[in-house]
């Protein structure tokens, strides 16, 4: 399993593409509520890592760590984050079941910012 610091420098190189994906948000909405996920899925695993020695191996087991461990305030936002992330992924909500032909039928790309 990648190490706190491992998890760290990809939240950096995750933080450095979105600075340049919000440069052009009105072009990659769907990049950068995925590279938000993710930047926010490695400082979530070094903060795991780091104060309870604990590794995720999958979403779901991440997810009910996350609220077991950090709380559902916490659990809560990180949850949108993933959902978002699947949409822009996926074009699927699963939750509703809805299809999207693109991202921005879901989130205008001033709404992702």
């Amino acid at each position: 399993m990648p190490s706190e610091a491992d998890h760290i420098a990809m939240a950096n190189t995750n933080h450095c593409t979105l600075l340049y994906l919000l440069g052009q948000h009105a072009n990659h909405p769907e990049w950068i509520a995925t590279v938000a996920f993710y930047k926010a899925l490695h400082l979530t695993e070094a903060v795991l890592h780091a104060r309870w020695g604990m590794d995720s191996s999958n979403h779901n087991q991440r997810l009910e760590t996350v609220k077991r461990m950090m709380g559902v305030k916490y659990h809560v936002n990180f949850h949108v984050l993933y959902q978002k992330s699947r949409i822009a992924r996926y074009l699927q909500d699963s939750g509703s079941r809805t299809n999207y032909s693109r991202f921005t039928d879901h989130l205008s790309a001033d709404q992702v910012v």
